[in-house]
Protein backbone atom coordinates (compact mmCIF):
# COMPACT_ATOMS: atom_id res chain seq x y z
CA UNK A 1 0.00 0.00 0.00
CA UNK A 2 2.98 2.31 1.09
CA UNK A 3 4.50 1.75 -1.91
CA UNK A 4 1.42 2.25 -4.31
CA UNK A 5 1.03 5.63 -2.94
CA UNK A 6 4.71 6.49 -3.09
CA UNK A 7 4.22 5.78 -6.97
CA UNK A 8 1.56 7.78 -7.50
CA UNK A 9 3.13 10.82 -5.46
CA UNK A 10 6.26 10.40 -7.84
CA UNK A 11 4.09 10.25 -11.18
CA UNK A 12 1.93 13.42 -9.63
CA UNK A 13 5.19 15.11 -9.23
CA UNK A 14 6.35 14.55 -12.83
CA UNK A 15 2.75 15.64 -14.17
CA UNK A 16 3.13 18.91 -12.38
CA UNK A 17 6.43 20.03 -13.36
CA UNK A 18 5.68 18.99 -17.29
CA UNK A 19 2.57 21.45 -16.33
CA UNK A 20 4.62 24.22 -14.91
CA UNK A 21 8.71 23.84 -16.71
CA UNK A 22 8.69 27.81 -15.99
CA UNK A 23 9.76 27.14 -12.19
CA UNK A 24 12.31 24.83 -13.13
CA UNK A 25 14.43 27.55 -14.72
CA UNK A 26 14.36 30.40 -12.61
CA UNK A 27 16.44 32.01 -9.63
CA UNK A 28 15.48 34.10 -6.95
CA UNK A 29 15.83 37.76 -7.72
CA UNK A 30 16.68 40.43 -5.40
CA UNK A 31 13.19 43.24 -4.38
CA UNK A 32 14.78 46.37 -4.56
CA UNK A 33 13.23 49.68 -4.80
CA UNK A 34 15.56 50.34 -7.98
CA UNK A 35 14.54 47.27 -9.32
CA UNK A 36 10.98 47.82 -9.02
CA UNK A 37 11.19 50.97 -10.64
CA UNK A 38 13.17 49.47 -13.42
CA UNK A 39 10.49 46.95 -14.48
CA UNK A 40 8.88 48.55 -17.72
CA UNK A 41 5.30 47.29 -16.10
CA UNK A 42 3.73 49.31 -13.62
CA UNK A 43 2.94 45.67 -11.82
CA UNK A 44 3.67 41.68 -12.72
CA UNK A 45 0.46 40.82 -15.76
CA UNK A 46 0.00 37.45 -16.37
CA UNK A 47 1.46 36.25 -19.21
CA UNK A 48 3.04 33.43 -21.34
CA UNK A 49 6.08 31.54 -21.96
CA UNK A 50 5.99 29.09 -24.68
CA UNK A 51 9.01 26.81 -24.62
CA UNK A 52 10.27 25.02 -27.71
CA UNK A 53 9.66 21.68 -26.49
CA UNK A 54 5.49 23.01 -27.10
CA UNK A 55 5.22 23.64 -23.23
CA UNK A 56 3.66 26.46 -22.38
CA UNK A 57 3.36 28.17 -18.92
CA UNK A 58 1.90 31.22 -17.68
CA UNK A 59 2.54 32.94 -14.66
CA UNK A 60 2.72 36.75 -13.42
CA UNK A 61 5.47 38.21 -15.66
CA UNK A 62 7.44 41.27 -15.86
CA UNK A 63 10.48 42.72 -17.66
CA UNK A 64 13.45 43.69 -16.21
CA UNK A 65 15.57 46.88 -18.17
CA UNK A 66 18.64 46.56 -15.63
CA UNK A 67 19.65 43.37 -17.08
CA UNK A 68 16.90 42.69 -20.25
CA UNK A 69 15.64 39.95 -18.24
CA UNK A 70 12.29 38.28 -17.56
CA UNK A 71 10.90 38.34 -13.62
CA UNK A 72 8.34 36.25 -12.83
CA UNK A 73 5.99 35.87 -9.58
CA UNK A 74 5.23 32.74 -7.21
CA UNK A 75 3.81 32.52 -4.06
CA UNK A 76 4.76 36.25 -3.32
CA UNK A 77 8.34 35.83 -4.54
CA UNK A 78 10.02 37.03 -7.66
CA UNK A 79 12.27 35.19 -9.93
CA UNK A 80 14.38 35.47 -12.94
CA UNK A 81 13.56 33.13 -15.97
CA UNK A 82 16.74 31.48 -16.99
CA UNK A 83 17.69 28.76 -19.43
CA UNK A 84 16.58 31.08 -22.14
CA UNK A 85 17.81 28.66 -25.18
CA UNK A 86 14.79 26.70 -23.89
CA UNK A 87 12.29 29.58 -24.38
CA UNK A 88 10.81 30.61 -28.11
CA UNK A 89 8.66 33.03 -27.30
CA UNK A 90 7.41 35.48 -24.24
CA UNK A 91 3.81 36.92 -24.25
CA UNK A 92 2.65 39.68 -21.77
CA UNK A 93 -0.65 41.96 -21.99
CA UNK A 94 -0.52 41.35 -25.97
CA UNK A 95 3.41 42.40 -26.16
CA UNK A 96 5.88 39.60 -27.77
CA UNK A 97 8.91 39.41 -26.53
CA UNK A 98 11.63 36.68 -27.79
CA UNK A 99 15.23 35.65 -26.15
CA UNK A 100 18.04 36.40 -28.30
CA UNK A 101 22.16 35.43 -26.94
CA UNK A 102 20.94 35.24 -23.49
CA UNK A 103 19.25 38.63 -23.10
CA UNK A 104 15.13 39.36 -23.78
CA UNK A 105 14.18 41.45 -26.83
CA UNK A 106 10.53 42.76 -27.41
CA UNK A 107 9.30 42.35 -30.88
CA UNK A 108 8.03 45.56 -32.51
CA UNK A 109 7.54 44.66 -36.11
CA UNK A 110 8.09 41.29 -37.76
CA UNK A 111 6.50 41.36 -41.34
CA UNK A 112 9.65 40.82 -43.38
CA UNK A 113 12.75 39.25 -43.57
CA UNK A 114 14.56 41.58 -41.32
CA UNK A 115 12.06 42.33 -37.76
CA UNK A 116 12.66 45.17 -35.64
CA UNK A 117 13.12 44.56 -32.03
CA UNK A 118 13.40 46.42 -28.74
CA UNK A 119 15.62 46.06 -25.33
CA UNK A 120 15.24 48.65 -23.05
CA UNK A 121 18.13 50.32 -20.60
CA UNK A 122 17.26 51.70 -17.05
CA UNK A 123 19.69 54.88 -16.02
CA UNK A 124 19.64 57.00 -12.61
CA UNK A 125 19.14 60.84 -13.76
CA UNK A 126 18.51 63.34 -11.40
CA UNK A 127 15.25 65.64 -11.50
CA UNK A 128 15.54 69.11 -13.13
CA UNK A 129 14.40 72.25 -11.08
CA UNK A 130 11.62 74.22 -13.09
CA UNK A 131 10.49 77.55 -12.42
CA UNK A 132 6.40 78.21 -13.09
CA UNK A 133 4.76 81.49 -13.59
CA UNK A 134 4.67 82.37 -9.66
CA UNK A 135 8.67 82.23 -9.64
CA UNK A 136 7.90 79.26 -7.37
CA UNK A 137 11.02 76.57 -8.39
CA UNK A 138 9.66 72.78 -8.58
CA UNK A 139 10.77 69.66 -9.86
CA UNK A 140 9.00 67.82 -12.64
CA UNK A 141 8.64 64.67 -13.99
CA UNK A 142 7.70 63.46 -17.17
CA UNK A 143 5.57 60.16 -17.04
CA UNK A 144 5.36 58.81 -20.79
CA UNK A 145 7.55 59.89 -23.47
CA UNK A 146 7.84 57.91 -26.82
CA UNK A 147 8.68 61.02 -28.90
CA UNK A 148 11.29 62.32 -27.10
CA UNK A 149 14.76 60.90 -27.56
CA UNK A 150 14.77 57.08 -26.99
CA UNK A 151 13.28 57.67 -23.77
CA UNK A 152 10.10 55.45 -23.18
CA UNK A 153 9.62 55.63 -19.33
CA UNK A 154 10.42 57.71 -16.19
CA UNK A 155 9.54 57.15 -12.67
CA UNK A 156 10.60 58.94 -9.89
CA UNK A 157 13.14 57.73 -7.52
CA UNK A 158 14.29 58.69 -4.21
CA UNK A 159 15.39 62.06 -3.35
CA UNK A 160 16.15 64.12 -6.39
CA UNK A 161 16.64 61.62 -8.67
CA UNK A 162 14.07 59.43 -11.26
CA UNK A 163 15.06 55.96 -13.36
CA UNK A 164 14.36 56.87 -16.91
CA UNK A 165 14.00 53.65 -19.25
CA UNK A 166 15.27 54.34 -22.69
CA UNK A 167 14.88 52.09 -25.72
CA UNK A 168 17.06 51.24 -28.22
CA UNK A 169 16.14 49.23 -31.42
CA UNK A 170 17.63 46.88 -33.65
CA UNK A 171 17.57 45.23 -36.66
CA UNK A 172 16.80 41.05 -35.99
CA UNK A 173 17.98 38.82 -39.46
CA UNK A 174 17.46 35.54 -37.99
CA UNK A 175 19.96 34.72 -34.57
CA UNK A 176 22.00 38.30 -35.84
CA UNK A 177 21.26 41.64 -33.82
CA UNK A 178 22.90 44.91 -35.06
CA UNK A 179 21.69 48.31 -34.03
CA UNK A 180 18.92 50.32 -35.66
CA UNK A 181 20.08 53.82 -35.01
CA UNK A 182 21.62 55.22 -38.22
CA UNK A 183 21.08 54.65 -42.15
CA UNK A 184 24.49 52.85 -42.52
CA UNK A 185 23.00 49.70 -40.11
CA UNK A 186 20.25 48.93 -42.66
CA UNK A 187 22.57 49.16 -45.76
CA UNK A 188 24.60 46.76 -43.85
CA UNK A 189 21.46 44.85 -43.75
CA UNK A 190 20.40 44.71 -46.25
CA UNK A 191 21.58 43.58 -50.39
CA UNK A 192 23.98 46.23 -52.09
CA UNK A 193 21.48 46.12 -54.73
CA UNK A 194 18.81 48.13 -52.61
CA UNK A 195 21.01 50.79 -51.11
CA UNK A 196 20.37 53.35 -53.47
CA UNK A 197 16.86 53.08 -53.78
CA UNK A 198 16.99 52.70 -49.80
CA UNK A 199 19.23 56.05 -49.37
CA UNK A 200 16.88 57.96 -51.24
CA UNK A 201 13.59 56.68 -49.39
CA UNK A 202 15.20 57.58 -45.81
CA UNK A 203 16.26 61.18 -46.95
CA UNK A 204 12.41 61.70 -49.12
CA UNK A 205 10.84 60.71 -46.08
CA UNK A 206 13.01 62.56 -43.54
CA UNK A 207 13.88 59.59 -41.49
CA UNK A 208 13.94 59.99 -37.60
CA UNK A 209 15.39 57.06 -36.13
CA UNK A 210 14.85 58.43 -32.42
CA UNK A 211 10.89 57.76 -33.47
CA UNK A 212 9.86 54.70 -33.61
CA UNK A 213 6.81 54.68 -36.57
CA UNK A 214 10.10 55.89 -38.63
CA UNK A 215 12.00 53.19 -38.24
CA UNK A 216 9.20 50.66 -38.91
CA UNK A 217 8.32 52.63 -42.00
CA UNK A 218 12.26 52.42 -43.59
CA UNK A 219 12.19 48.91 -42.28
CA UNK A 220 9.48 47.99 -44.36
CA UNK A 221 10.73 49.75 -47.49
CA UNK A 222 14.01 47.87 -46.72
CA UNK A 223 12.21 44.35 -46.50
CA UNK A 224 9.98 44.78 -49.85
CA UNK A 225 13.23 45.90 -51.84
Amino acid sequence: MQKACAEKNRIFIFILLCLIPIFNYAQSANDTSIRRQSMIFDQFIEGKVLFKSGAISEAPLNYLSTDQSILFKKEGVIYTLTELNSIDTIYISGRKFVPINNLVYEVVDDNGKVALVVTYKSRLKPLIATVDHTGSSKQSVNVVSNTVSDVYLTRLYKGNYTVEIVKYYWLKNYTKVTRANRLKDFLNTFKESAHSAIVNFEKTNHINYSVESDIIKLLKFCNSN
